[in-house]
């Protein structure tokens, strides 16, 4: 998932959050503040839940603010964006087309359409993001 937290009047800040990279530890301890299994825990996130929501900007934030308490964040809706990794959509694809038996053609084609062009969108700003860090990390090498 990526998530861009932009608080009020600041610059966002863009995190990359894969469960599959989360230590155990950490893992028991969003599901403890979150109130939430770790199985659920990103779909919690992507449907809107507001508490898993915080507590997952909570564990973004501690990774650079160690002593953060989670009673410390909080944020408007709006401040908030979470959206599927190109590879997050990639794998939702698959999962379509595995189950297409299951789904009546006209949808599957919908659903893939669909599909394919948040694909595309979430690809041209990845390529977009990298491009600009990129060009961040020239600037910076050709300043030092």
């Amino acid at each position: 998932m990526i998530i861009t937290y932009t608080p009020n009047g600041q610059e966002p800040q863009r995190f990359e959050f894969d469960g599959d990279d989360v230590r155990a530890k950490d893992a028991e301890q969003i599901e403890e503040k979150s109130g939430v299994p770790w199985q659920s825990f990103s779909l919690a996130v992507l449907q809107g839940s507001i508490r898993p929501r915080r507590v997952l900007l909570w564990y973004l934030l501690r990774q650079k603010h160690g002593t953060l308490r989670l009673d410390d964040v909080d944020f408007t809706s709006k401040e908030l964006k979470v959206e599927f990794t190109v590879k997050e959509y990639k794998e939702f694809r698959e999962t379509v087309v595995r189950n297409s038996g299951r789904i009546p053609d006209s949808k599957r084609d919908d659903v893939l359409a669909l599909v394919d062009a948040e694909i595309a969108k979430a690809e041209a700003e990845e390529a977009e993001s990298a491009q600009g860090k990129a060009h961040s990390e020239i600037s910076d090498a050709s300043t030092a």
